[in-house]
């Protein structure tokens, strides 16, 4: 597959202090790790895809504190209770109902107690939404062969079922095409490992 970079970068929905250890699930080319880069603190980045992490190794070349993986979120390599954070921005778009699971599973087994989950996917009020044939519930397949699945909140809490929620909310955003305004939409949540 190929890595297709994104523009800007993600920012984060809490402060970090430098000292924790962050994993990315589905890293694509770096831009949410260019969020925690400067601050310190110990990034792992995982991704299907060779050619993405090519691309984070050349964006943060030289970066001891950024390490990438080429892994499958569902089975990760990692020891459990090895990271305080894991973050999975639009991930959960491309995976089915059975790998979401495994993905949030495989999330918890390496967070520690009291850590940090976050996600983002897009949601069902999204632009997009519907573009493509429908190949199942909320989900479409555009014309390059790409999946994408959106998500209402009641999806979300259901899959982060036996995490304390810390936040969850709908995000919206005027994106402008031309002459016209157009809404993204996005779900985000912030989940905590129960002890």
């Amino acid at each position: 597959t190929s890595a297709r970079a994104w523009k800007g970068f993600e920012e984060l929905p809490l402060k970090l202090s430098g000292d924790e250890r962050i994993l990315e699930l589905g890293c694509g080319d770096g831009k949410t790790m260019s969020a925690f880069e400067s601050i310190g603190n110990i990034g792992v980045g995982v991704d299907f895809s060779l050619a993405a992490l090519r691309s984070c190794k050349k964006r943060f070349f030289g970066n001891e504190n950024l390490h990438f993986v080429h892994a499958d979120a569902a089975n990760l390599p990692f020891r459990n209770q090895s990271f305080d954070i894991v973050i999975a921005y639009h991930l959960f778009e491309h995976l089915d109902a059975e790998s979401r699971i495994a993905v949030v599973s495989e999330a918890r087994r390496v967070l520690v107690d009291g850590g940090l989950f976050l996600i983002r996917v897009f949601s069902i009020e999204d632009m997009r939404y519907g573009a493509g044939r429908c190949v199942g519930n909320n989900t479409f397949q555009r014309g390059t062969g790409i999946i994408l699945h959106y998500f209402d909140e009641g999806e979300i809490l259901r899959l982060l079922e036996g995490m304390t929620i810390r936040s969850i909310s709908r995000i919206d955003r005027s994106k402008r095409y031309g002459a016209t305004n157009l809404k993204r939409s996005y779900i985000e949540a912030i989940a905590k490992k129960i002890d």
